[in-house]
C-alpha cells in the first residue's frame, strides 16, 4: 500500500476536484456530486430528494424510498415469520417507477401462490419460489404481477369444470406483467434486475399454456379457423433463450445459480443419429431410420425426447422437466406443427397425455386440444390408418 506520509511525518490529503455547483445534500454527506439536474445520482443512490434549488429541503427521503422500505419491512412480516402479514398496513409493490397497492386479496393469492400453485415444483425448487422470489417481487411489480397472474390461473384450474374462462383478476395481472416487462426490457439491464426479469420470464411460459379459454374441441385449435396466434405459447419457449442469455441465472450471485443441477436437467442428451429408444412404430410414422438426424427428419429430436418423457416414471415425472419437449424441439417441427402436419399433431397428442398428468398448467389444454386433434385427424386425414391407430385413448371431455 502507498504511503500518503509525506518526509515530515504528517498525513498528507489526497488532491481532488471538488464540486463547486453540487447540491446541499452532498456537501452535507462529504461526497461528491456529479451535478446532474434535477436530481444527481448520489441523492437518487442514497434515496433522498436532490436539493439544487433553494428552499428545497436538506436529505428529505423519496417517496420511493419510503415505498420501498415499507414493502420490505412488510416482507419480513410475511416471510420471516409463520405468521400471515397484518393485512391492516398498507403494502405497497413499487421499483420507485411502477407500483400497486396489494390488498387483502393479493396478499391471499400469492400465500397461495407459495404453497399450492407450484407443486410440481423439486423440493429445491419449491424453497427458492416460496421465500426468494417472493422477496424480490415486491421491489419488481412486473414480477408480482406475474405471479399473482399464474395464482389466479390456478384457482380457476382447481374450479374446473366449473370456472373455464379467465377471470378478471387473472386477466388484470396478466395484462399488467406483460406490459411492464416489455418496459423493462426497453431500458438498460442493470445486475439486480436480472434475476426478477429470468424469473418472470420462467413464469410467462406457465401463463401462457395456463391462458386457455376453449371449453370445446370445435373452440380449439387446430379445428377452429387458423390465426397468427396459434400456437404462441409453444414458441415463448424461444424468447425464454433470450432472456436467459440476457439474464444469465448461472452467474456468479445469481439467486438461480443453486439450481444449476436442476437446469441441467432441462437438455436431454439425444443421440447423433438413428431410431433407438423410439417405439418402432412411432419411428416408422415419424420416418427414422438408422441414417436420421436432426439435420435431415424434422420429427428427429421430437420423437427422441418424447420417448424420454414415456420412460420416466409417474413418480419421477412430476416435475417441470416434461416443458423440455417444447424447449428442444427444432424449429421445422415448430413448423410443422404449424401447417398442423399430422405426424406432428400426433406427437403433441401423445406429448399432451403425458404432461397434462403431471403439470396442472397444460392440463386443461391437453384435455381439449387433444380431442380437438383428434377429431381434425378423423376429418382430414382419415387415410393416415397408422397414425391413427397410435393415438392415445382420451377421456370424454367433461364441460
Amino acid at each position: 500500500m502507498e504511503s500518503t506520509l509525506t518526509v515530515s511525518g504528517k498525513r498528507k490529503r489526497r488532491s481532488y476536484n471538488k464540486s463547486r455547483f453540487g447540491c446541499r445534500n452532498c456537501k452535507l454527506r462529504r461526497v461528491k456530486c456529479d451535478e446532474a439536474k434535477p436530481q444527481c445520482q448520489r441523492c437518487k443512490d442514497y434515496g433522498v430528494l436532490c436539493n439544487f434549488a433553494a428552499g428545497a429541503s436538506d436529505l428529505q427521503i423519496s417517496v420511493a424510498r419510503l415505498q420501498c422500505r415499507r414493502s420490505e419491512r412488510v416482507n419480513q412480516l410475511a416471510f420471516d415469520s409463520a405468521l400471515p402479514p397484518p393485512i391492516s398496513l398498507p403494502i405497497v409493490c413499487s421499483d420507485g417507477i411502477a407500483s400497486f397497492e396489494m390488498h387483502a386479496q393479493c396478499i391471499a393469492r400469492l400465500e397461495r401462490f407459495r404453497m399450492r400453485t407450484l407443486d410440481s415444483f423439486s423440493t429445491e425448487m419449491m424453497k427458492l419460489w416460496q421465500h426468494r422470489i417472493p422477496y424480490i417481487a415486491f421491489r419488481n411489480p412486473y414480477l408480482m404481477h406475474t405471479m399473482l397472474a399464474v395464482s389466479a390461473a390456478h384457482e380457476r384450474y382447481q374450479d374446473i369444470p366449473t370456472t373455464t374462462y379467465r377471470t378478471r383478476a387473472e386477466t388484470h395481472h396478466a395484462f399488467q406483467s406483460v406490459l411492464l416487462f416489455n418496459q423493462k426490457l426497453s431500458q438498460p439491464i442493470d445486475m439486480p434486475d436480472r434475476d426478477p426479469l429470468w424469473a418472470t420470464a420462467a413464469l410467462l411460459g406457465i401463463m401462457a399454456i395456463a391462458s386457455f379459454d376453449a371449453t370445446t374441441p370445435e373452440e380449439a385449435w387446430p379445428l377452429r379457423p387458423s390465426n397468427p396466434s396459434d400456437l404462441e405459447w409453444f414458441r415463448l419457449s424461444d424468447g425464454k433463450w433470450t432472456i436467459w442469455n440476457l439474464t444469465n441465472p448461472l452467474r456468479p450471485g445469481s439467486i438461480f445459480r443453486a439450481m444449476a443441477h436442476e437446469y441441467a436437467q432441462f437438455h436431454f442428451e439425444l443421440p447423433p443419429a438413428g431410431a433407438e429408444s423410439i417405439p418402432p412404430a412411432l419411428a416408422e410414422v415419424c420416418n427414422v431410420s438408422t441414417s436420421s438426424n436432426e439435420e435431415n427428419n424434422p420429427y428427429f429430436v421430437a420423437a427422441h425426447v418424447l420417448a424420454r418423457l414415456q420412460r420416466l416414471s409417474d413418480s419421477d415425472s412430476a416435475d417441470i422437466r416434461m416443458v423440455i419437449f417444447m424447449c428442444q424441439s427444432q424449429q421445422s417441427f415448430q413448423n410443422l406443427l404449424r401447417e398442423k402436419d399430422p405426424v406432428a399433431l400426433l406427437l403433441l397428442s401423445l406429448w399432451y397425455v403425458r404432461a397434462g398428468k403431471v403439470l396442472w398448467w397444460i392440463e386443461q389444454r391437453s384435455r381439449v386440444e387433444n380431442q380437438a386433434i383428434r377429431l381434425y385427424l378423423e376429418r382430414f386425414h382419415r387415410d393416415k390408418v397408422k397414425i391413427h391407430q397410435l393415438l392415445p385413448e382420451l377421456p370424454d371431455l367433461v364441460t
